[in-house]
């Protein structure tokens, strides 16, 4: 893998750690041995031993969010404030794994490419089909997790990651325009399903205006985790004194 010091510096530089570069010794397998049902299901098993009651389709979506947490906000960063690509399909990506089954970090294949803000809707597209499409068919063909939280947990990501490049970007930056554009169109220019549409809405509660999921990420499956801030549920269920939980 090529030097990215030259991209991940500034506010970029928190994500260096998301990449390993050539002298990380740590084990690592091939991307897409992840999309080997069996190997998929021997790490949801070591990452279901850190919850005391584990749900096999819970634990898939809290492993999910993880990879995609670790995953889209440095990816996405890149394209918007360094107009670079970076080659993260999943074909030619190397993967260094955690002791309880989680993606720690990503090595890949090359440098990528640098891009203008035009071409943002096609990199984001490359990275949907190449990396984001095969990884949650696989989760949901394994766990029978639904495909449409999977995507959403993708969306909730994706849509924070928009909205902290909007704090380092100019308003009218037409890149960042374009991306959000993914988030609010129900087809792709190509005519096939965007499964990142819409995925969370800001509802008013008395003066603010409060970031809600769309579409729980099931969460509430595992005992020993709370409900988090912008789950849907939580804003049907309000303690005694008329607070939304959190």
């Amino acid at each position: 893998m090529s030097d990215l010091s030259g991209i991940f510096r500034g506010p970029l530089a928190e994500f260096r750690h998301v990449f390993a570069g050539e002298g990380d010794l740590r084990p690592m397998v091939d991307g897409k041995s992840i999309l080997a049902p069996e190997f998929l299901e021997s790490l949801l098993s070591q990452y279901a031993s850190v919850y005391p009651k584990p749900d096999t389709v819970a634990v898939a979506t809290q492993w999910s969010k993880w990879h995609f947490s670790l995953l889209l906000p440095p990816v996405v960063a890149a394209l918007l404030v360094a107009q670079h690509e970076l080659p993260v399909d999943l074909s030619d990506t190397a993967i260094v794994l955690s002791d309880d089954g989680r993606v720690e970090a990503f090595r890949l294949s090359g440098r990528g490419r640098d891009i203008t803000a035009g071409d943002v809707s096609d990199s984001l597209k490359r990275l949907i089909d190449g990396h984001l499409a095969p990884l949650i068919a696989c989760l949901a063909a394994v766990t029978k997790a639904p495909e449409k939280v999977l995507w959403s947990n993708a969306g909730n990501v994706l849509e924070s990651v928009l909205k902290e490049c909007g704090t380092w970007l100019a308003p009218d930056h037409s890149g960042l325009a374009n991306a959000n554009r993914l988030l609010t169109r129900r087809v792709h220019t190509d005519g096939t399903r965007n499964f990142l549409f819409e995925p969370v809405r800001y509802v008013k509660h008395g003066n603010e205006l409060i970031r809600r999921r769309k579409i729980c990420c099931l969460r509430y499956r595992l005992p020993s985790l709370s409900l988090c801030k912008s789950c849907p549920l939580a804003f049907s269920r309000k303690n005694s004194t008329g607070d939304i939980r959190s």
